[in-house]
């Protein structure tokens, strides 16, 4: 696989290969659209052209994303471009649940809040979409295809299918319009099954299972085109695997969208899917004008708590979510007050600008549990001083409490503002302060003094913790 500073697929040729094996190439346009596939065959000893393969997009004016594909036109007979595959598209699914489908702003694809104009049937529009019916980028949304070249039929000279989906966009089968009406049975000309990644079921180059025009119809899991070549489903902005069950690209816009820049929907493809690429997105029940509206955001949606959770603490600042994603970004105007970072058994204290013992037998009104550094925002803590393993945990348990919205116990007994939440931050950090020592009897005593209140609070609470244990 060949990738270009812009993360596009450009070429794609098997590792090992022998006669008859074939390899790809492919060029996009300005939007990242793919506009031709061209295919090599290899006959023993060299490679020859066997394939060219062009695309036509819809336009991006108007409400259009511009990611729908209307024509395919292939150069294989050597008597120039014919058509190979026209496509006629309807709603998709985010028009079919009435919702907005906006994608995000920030990607230059459409700012519209997906409200149909008043003037709908008066519009002197050119085939302009209204706004954001093909928001959820195609998918659900082919109504049907016309094949000339289709061969399976005899008495179809217009070689026409219409598809039927799942309920999220996949497509199941392809009914020939021109099917004898003595055989309803003979009308399914295609039948797929998937798994929950997208990998078939069904063999589909037996027409004993899928039908005789499965292997000839590319458009299948998620109404996306896939290469027989490569074996790879190709969804705008990247390349899906549905081996591995991931992308091949990494995401676009790296690891604001996560750390993992390769996982497929969050790794929940029964509730979820991708426009195109850039984005997961689920089909929410409501009611009104929220009926069926796509949410382009994280499954279940993220929230401050769940990005704390799975990114770790924010240090100075906190966390947002943008366009569905975790984003950690200073706090406004920046922090209360001037930071210092205090020796051990010490905090700074914003209040009176100053470091100050810390007592082990009250409790922190910042929710700092030992104040090693942090600065004068409300999570209490900045970036931990280089390779201090327990301030690290500090500052962890400072944004536990902050991102649960909980405030610090007054003193190491019984307290009815108590919560499961305060359980949670404390015996983790009890767990974290310990595996700091690493079974070493060197720990200093400050440390063993904040363990000491904590699992004298937890106990006093009633809050189970093994860590509190020998």
């Amino acid at each position: 696989m060949f990738h270009p500073p812009e993360n596009r697929l450009v070429g794609w040729e098997p590792l090992f290969f022998t006669s008859g094996a074939r390899k790809c190439e492919f060029a996009y346009d300005y939007l990242g659209r793919r506009i031709e596939k061209k295919v090599y065959t290899y006959d023993g000893s060299t490679w020859s052209l066997s394939q060219t393969r062009r695309y036509v997009w819809n336009t991006t004016a108007g409400n259009s994303s511009g990611w729908l594909l209307l024509l395919e036109l292939d150069d294989s007979g050597g008597a120039g471009f014919q058509p190979a595959r026209k496509l006629t598209w309807g709603l998709d699914l985010s028009g079919q649940r009435g919702g907005a489908g906006i994608l995000p702003a920030d990607l230059g694809q459409r700012g519209g809040a997906g409200i149909l104009p008043a003037d709908l049937g008066q519009r002197d529009g050119a085939g302009i979409l209204p706004a954001d019916l093909d928001g959820a980028g195609g998918i659900g949304g082919l109504l049907a295809t016309s094949d000339p070249n289709d061969p399976q039929d005899p008495n179809d000279l217009f070689g026409d299918f219409v598809f039927c989906y799942d309920a999220n966009g996949n497509v199941g089968q392809l009914i020939d319009l021109a099917h004898d009406p003595n055989d309803p049975a003979g009308a399914i000309k295609a039948h797929y099954e998937y798994d929950p990644y997208g990998n078939m079921l069904l063999d589909v180059s037996d027409p004993n299972q899928s039908g005789p025009y499965a292997a000839a119809n590319p458009y299948r899991f998620s109404t996306k085109p896939w290469d027989d070549e490569t074996g790879l489903g190709y969804w705008g902005y990247r390349y899906y695997d549905s081996r591995v069950g991931r992308w091949i690209n990494r995401d676009p816009i790296g690891e604001m969208g996560g750390t993992h820049l390769y996982n497929y929907v969050y790794n929940t493809p029964l509730h979820a899917f991708d426009a195109i690429g850039h984005a997961s997105a689920t089909p929410l029940e409501g009611t009104g004008g929220l009926l069926g509206a796509m949410a382009l955001c994280a499954i279940p949606p993220p929230t401050p708590l769940s990005c704390f959770a799975q990114f770790g603490p924010c240090y100075g600042g906190t966390y947002i979510i943008r366009n569905g994603r975790c984003v950690c970004v200073p706090w406004p105007g920046g922090a209360s007050g001037d930071s210092k970072s205090c020796s051990w058994g010490h905090y700074w204290d914003c209040k009176t600008g100053q470091c100050v013992e810390a007592d082990p037998f009250a409790g922190d009104v910042y929710g700092n549990c030992c104040g090693g550094n942090r600065d004068c925002s409300p999570t209490g803590c900045s970036a931990p001083d280089s390779g201090d393993c327990w301030d690290a945990a500090c500052g962890n348990h400072d944004q536990c409490y902050h991102y649960n919205e909980i405030s610090a116990a007054p003193g190491p007994g019984p307290w009815v503002g108590y919560t499961p939440k305060h359980c949670a931050c404390d015996c983790k950090l009890v767990q974290e302060m310990k595996a700091c020592g690493g079974g070493s009897s060197v720990v200093p005593v400050a440390v063993k003094q904040v363990i000491q209140f904590f699992c004298t609070l937890m106990e006093y609470n009633k809050c189970e913790c093994s860590a509190c244990g020998p």
